[in-house]
């Protein structure tokens, strides 16, 4: 959770990349909330591709 806010924060696809990672990663070693996971996983895609867009228009505005 703590990754996902800060990829949001930077709203860089990298850090939206390695939050992605560590969520698949605590998907495959959790024993049984595996959709948990997964869901954070894609829910940490939409924010920073939503992060991405919000940081380009506001860099276009600038």
């Amino acid at each position: 959770i703590l990754a996902l806010f800060i990829s949001f924060l930077l709203g860089t696809p990298l850090a939206c990349w390695v939050a992605l990672i560590l969520c698949l990663i605590s998907a495959v070693n959790a024993p049984q909330p595996r959709f948990l996971f997964l869901g954070l996983a894609v829910l940490s895609l939409v924010m920073a591709h939503a992060g991405f867009s919000i940081t380009s228009v506001f860099k276009g505005q600038m």
